[in-house]
């Protein structure tokens, strides 16, 4: 069996007919935690106790294959459970033991590998090849990511829903923009301005931007617009916020510099004709490349030439940061107000 798709699994599950074994993997942790926990509660009908049997990155593989021979009581499987076991760096016999027991489960048992907090990448390690060949050939491997922004509005309007509070898409757009993409933390936002609005109420922009827990790459785009806006006062009131919260300085250059290689990308990218978003692809964006639309917009007011420099200015700073004893404040004023001088040049 290949690679499963997130439609299959589902079918799986409401069919309650499932492979011998599961590699549970991705970037999206509330997706796999989620369909981890539905395929348990699915499979294991009764006795939780005596037919769940769960194991965390410690694991022996001896006691998994002891978990898995256990015969399901009054349940229609059981299931083993197995939770970052880093079989990428585990002695070759475990390996072998593990993949030897993927080939040949025990009838009525689920075996359930999920990769939660660890990232095992199997071209890079024949350990890890071995194990997820073996999950191929056997079993299922479910990879889940980041979800496309369509898909995240449906959820977290949805959410909303939930709880009676009318969420619109637009909200729900700007909601992801300013948290970013993980469902869990986006999941949390929803709940908490739903608390706040209450049952009935609205969450727009303005609750949003009150209540809602922003990202660094978010404050580092509303610190960007300042910046081109040439908007003097709010950029210093919002440099002035980011020192009351403690953020790094390093941080705060990190992210000024990850938002003016956007421009510089966009820009380039539009000279040549191209769409901002397009090249998203060529830089590894993923499910990230709307950044570049908003990149785009900033970008355009300045040349390359510019954003060149600023870039430069940017890279000076942040050696400065990290090999000189000089305040750190200091050099981020100073370079943020060189950025503004620099927006205003065409």
């Amino acid at each position: 069996m290949p690679a499963i798709t997130e439609k299959e699994l589902i079918e799986d599950i409401k069919k309650a007919d499932f492979k011998s074994v599961y590699l549970i993997y991705g970037n999206e942790d509330y997706l796999k935690k989620y369909y981890s926990s539905a395929i348990i509660k699915k499979a294991v009908t009764d006795f939780e106790d005596l037919n769940l049997h769960r194991f965390d990155s410690s694991v022996k593989v001896d006691d998994i294959i002891a978990a898995a021979d256990a015969i399901p009581m009054m349940s229609d499987y059981s299931c083993v459970s197995v939770c970052d076991y880093n079989f990428a760096s585990a002695d070759e016999t475990e390996v072998e033991k593990l993949v030897d027991l993927i080939s040949d489960m025990p009838e009525g048992c689920v075996l359930l590998l999920r990769l939660e907090q660890l990232s095992i990448t199997p071209s890079k390690s024949a350990k890890a090849k071995k194990v997820f060949d073996a999950v191929k050939k056997y079993g299922a491997l479910v990879e889940l990511n980041l979800r496309e922004e369509a898909d995240l509005v449906r959820m977290v309007t949805k959410r909303a829903a939930s709880r009676s509070v009318n969420l619109q898409p637009t909200g729900a757009r700007y909601l992801i923009r300013v948290c970013g993409s993980d469902i869990t933390n986006l999941f949390s936002e929803v709940d908490k301005l739903c608390d706040f609005v209450g049952k009935d109420g609205i969450i727009t922009e303005k609750e949003i931007d009150a209540l809602a827990v922003k990202t660094p790459d978010e404050k580092a785009y509303r610190l960007i617009n300042a910046v081109c806006a040439r908007d003097v006062e709010r950029v210093y009131t919002m440099l002035a916020d980011l020192a009351a919260q403690c953020v790094d300085s390093i941080a705060i250059i990190a992210a000024l510099s990850s938002a003016y290689v956007d421009m510089y990308r966009a820009k380039v990218a539009e000279s040549e004709g191209k769409n901002a978003e397009s090249i998203g692809a060529d830089f590894g964006y993923g499910k990230n490349a709307f950044k570049l639309k908003y990149a785009s917009q900033n970008a355009r007011k300045m040349s390359v030439f510019t954003l060149r420099k600023a870039l430069n200015i940017l890279r000076e700073t942040d050696i400065a940061l990290k090999s000189t004893q000089l305040d750190p404040r200091l050099l981020v004023d100073k370079t943020v107000m060189q950025l503004i001088q620099l927006a205003g040049e065409r």
